[in-house]
């Protein structure tokens, strides 16, 4: 993949509002090709820590796992989901054990994880600009799962909302949500922006390109401490599982 670099051509003054199809939803991305070289094990797979947000739990099996999780919550505002996974064998046990959830997924492997995030990142935004019924995406690293299923409706609001209805732009590219003052995840890219994505170079990131865009970034606090948990190593998840530790 090649293209205009990070320091390229961001929306301009004057530009028209984002392109989106008519009638456009959103996809939700889960990015789950990491090797989880500090957890020692595959985070997609750990066992979700606690209840799930009352609506997708209707939907979701008993003990979900992270990438399941993840899943089940994107779909109460996504109209189709993306999970990118390794190829080869560590992609293979993550599909195995996704079997609960046939025809809501759409697996894309990576055969390069070792690129990094952004690369998988790439790979999502390509195939989901392939399909013009998508005019963004929510996107969903597979070890920030603890995010509640209320933050996506509020990302997707703040998205669709016109300007003056709570948004100082007149078409958001990019909407983050914060809590306590740190922006967390899952994020809602635009169809223009992950155009972008897809013609950055490929050692690039999501947060260095996201500059040349920030006068269309919207960022709403959410009373949702879940959008800042990152689960790492093993501590991290024995924090969540263990109750009283810090």
């Amino acid at each position: 993949m090649s293209g205009q670099g990070i320091g390229g051509r961001g929306p301009q003054r004057g530009d028209a509002a984002r392109p989106s199809p008519a009638g456009a939803s959103l996809a939700g991305v889960i990015l789950a090709a990491g090797g989880s070289t500090r957890m020692g094990r595959s985070k997609a797979l750990l066992p979700y820590p606690g209840p799930l947000d009352r609506d997708a739990a209707r939907a979701a099996p008993p003990k979900p796992t992270f990438l399941a999780a993840c899943a089940y919550k994107l779909a109460a505002v996504c109209a189709g989901i993306f999970a990118v996974i390794p190829a080869g064998a560590g992609g293979g046990a993550i599909r195995a054990a996704s079997a609960e959830l046939p025809g809501r997924i759409s697996w894309i492997e990576n055969p390069e994880p070792e690129r990094g995030q952004f690369h998988s990142l790439q790979l999502a935004a390509a195939a989901l600009l392939a399909e013009e019924r998508f005019g963004g995406a929510v996107i969903c690293p597979v070890d920030r799962p603890m995010f509640a299923a209320a933050t996506l409706a509020a990302l997707a609001h703040a998205f669709d909302a016109p300007e003056g209805a709570g948004r100082p732009v007149a078409a958001a590219e990019i909407v983050k949500p914060s809590h306590a003052g740190r922006h967390g995840h899952p994020v809602l890219y635009s169809r223009g922006f992950l155009a972008a994505v897809v013609n950055a170079p490929t050692d690039g990131n999501a947060r260095d390109l996201g500059r040349a865009w920030a006068a269309r970034t919207v960022t709403i606090n959410v009373a949702d401490p879940g959008v800042l948990v990152n689960v790492d190593t093993p501590e991290d998840y024995r924090r969540l599982t263990t109750p009283g530790t810090t």
